[in-house]
């Protein structure tokens, strides 16, 4: 493997001029840059990453902690991250904790550290605790909250989860819906204050009759695959079973592919979608626009979340 005084003495210039460009420092010109990395890569020059941390240097690290991704809205949230980090140079380390639990999160972040991380991203739906940032104090580097932030000083990026609740309840209001179906997810059940309390307080200050509780729970923590799709199908078929006459004339979930099963069982009784019972769902993942009929849904940012979110931190 070449080292840099090889490609000094090939391009003829000053090591310090190829060290300083393959850490890809400014102040070069165009043409100089060019030359040296086209010498490095006919050397077959790799760069040293872990000593140059050790010297105190970058290792072109970052670190993304994610406490959950079983669904696929999160998934296609971070690969964007993990791309944009690839072009710019940097290799991205992906830790996701089984849980929520502090201890659970304070061992992912204290892990990274350890490796010598230029950057952190922390997803988050939910609060940390201080033990869990303690180590962010002890051992600072540039970090980009998502979606939950500990204070207004810190970088964060979220979603305006409050906009797209307000146009899904808009749009039942135009459709005539006086009595909505609101399911949830068993995290949003045990943290109603994420999404749930905004979903209700949003209907019912529009007028409308919020049909919902424990039953409407879909829950996955029990299936290997998480399959939303299934949890969302089996809670709706369960539904119709209790009480046909008096389902609600519309549904919202908290996500597409729940969405997607609830629909395949209000069509299995016998209903029809839109005109029996309309279904909203949230993500506007690629499948529902051929999904038939097709669905309903609050449209996400996700590509340009991902690359905001590594733009701020880079």
């Amino acid at each position: 493997m070449a080292r840099i005084p090889e490609i000094s003495s090939k391009t003829g210039l000053a090591t310090s001029t190829v060290a300083a460009i393959l850490r890809d420092q400014p102040g070069f010109k165009p043409e100089t840059r060019r030359r040296v990395l086209r010498v490095a890569k006919e050397l077959g020059y790799r760069p040293n990453y872990l000593g140059r941390a050790l010297a105190g240097g970058k290792s072109m690290t970052i670190g993304i902690v994610a406490p959950m991704l079983q669904a696929r809205i999160a998934q296609m949230q971070i690969t964007p991250v993990a791309s944009a980090a690839e072009q710019r140079g940097y290799l991205a380390y992906l830790v996701t904790s089984d849980s929520d639990l502090p201890r659970s999160m304070l061992s992912c972040v204290e892990n990274l550290l350890d490796r010598r991380i230029d950057g952190l991203m922390l997803f988050s739906e939910l609060p940390l605790p201080e033990e869990t940032l303690a180590p962010l104090k002890q051992r600072p580097v540039p970090t980009v909250f998502l979606h939950w932030a500990p204070d207004s000083n810190v970088t964060c990026v979220r979603r305006d989860f409050e906009r797209g609740i307000r146009q899904v309840v808009d749009h039942l209001v135009s459709l005539g819906h006086r009595r909505v179906g609101l399911t949830m997810s068993a995290f949003t059940y045990r943290y109603p204050q994420h999404k749930f309390q905004i979903y209700q307080e949003t209907l019912r200050a529009a007028g409308i009759e919020v049909v919902t509780d424990a039953s409407w729970v879909h829950d996955t923590s029990g299936d290997r695959d998480n399959d939303f799709a299934q949890s969302g199908y089996h809670l709706i078929r369960k539904q119709l079973q209790k009480s046909r006459q008096d389902f609600p004339t519309a549904v919202i979930f908290e996500s597409d592919e729940a969405a997607a099963g609830g629909i395949r069982a209000i069509t299995e009784a016998g209903l029809r979608v839109p005109q029996d019972v309309s279904v909203v769902g949230f993500d506007d993942l690629p499948f529902a626009r051929t999904m038939r009929p097709s669905l309903t849904t609050v449209h996400q940012p996700r590509s340009e979340f991902g690359q905001k979110a590594f733009e701020m931190l880079h």
